[in-house]
C-alpha cells in the first residue's frame, strides 16, 4: 500500500465567491488517459455545506476532478446531481 489513493469525481465550484469545491458523485479510481464524459444533466439546485447557500447549477458548471481522497464508506453522492443525471450511485471502490 503506502500510495495515496486517487479517485475521479464529478464536481462543481460553489457559486459563492471563494467558497470551494463541491463533490457531486464518484466516477471511479483515477484512470490516466481516460476523460469522463457527462452524457446528460438537467439543471439542479444544491445546498453548499460550507456557506449553506442554495445555488442553481447546469451541465456547463459540472466538471471532473482527480482527488487524492477515497470516498467515505457508504458514500452515494449528491442526490440532486444523481437525479439530474439519472445516474446510479457508486459506492467506494468495491468491485473495481
Amino acid at each position: 500500500m503506502g500510495e495515496n489513493p486517487c479517485f475521479t469525481y464529478w464536481t462543481v465550484e460553489c457559486k459563492t465567491k471563494d467558497c470551494g469545491l463541491l463533490v457531486l458523485a464518484l466516477i471511479g479510481p483515477c484512470r490516466m488517459g481516460r476523460i469522463p464524459f457527462l452524457e446528460q444533466c438537467e439543471d439542479f439546485e444544491l445546498t453548499c455545506k460550507t456557506c449553506s447557500r442554495v445555488h442553481l447549477y447546469t451541465q456547463m458548471d459540472v466538471s471532473w476532478k482527480d482527488l487524492d481522497q477515497a470516498p467515505p464508506r457508504g458514500y452515494k453522492g449528491a442526490p440532486e446531481f444523481l437525479a439530474a443525471t439519472q445516474m446510479e450511485p457508486r459506492q467506494g471502490c468495491e468491485g473495481q
